[in-house]
């Protein structure tokens, strides 16, 4: 089963930018666009979450801080 998160309101990824990355990044979570594996032209906005080299216990945490990222 694959949960899904509904859209937050604002501004879309394209219109954030490099911003939200750094602002992840400066709260100690760390994101790559979805572009970065595209062969071609990007396909679509997105983001990629790799959680499997943490403790499980840590990604509730990350998460949370992740959200902050988009309030702002």
């Amino acid at each position: 089963m694959t949960d899904t998160i509904a859209p937050v309101a604002g501004p879309t990824l394209e219109e954030q930018g490099g911003a939200l990355l750094e602002r992840a990044l400066a709260t100690g979570v760390a994101l790559l666009p979805l572009s970065t594996w595209d062969a071609g032209p990007p396909s679509q906005p997105g983001l990629v979450l790799a959680y499997g080299a943490i403790p499980t216990a840590r990604i509730a945490e990350g998460l949370r801080r992740l959200r902050r990222c988009f309030d702002t």
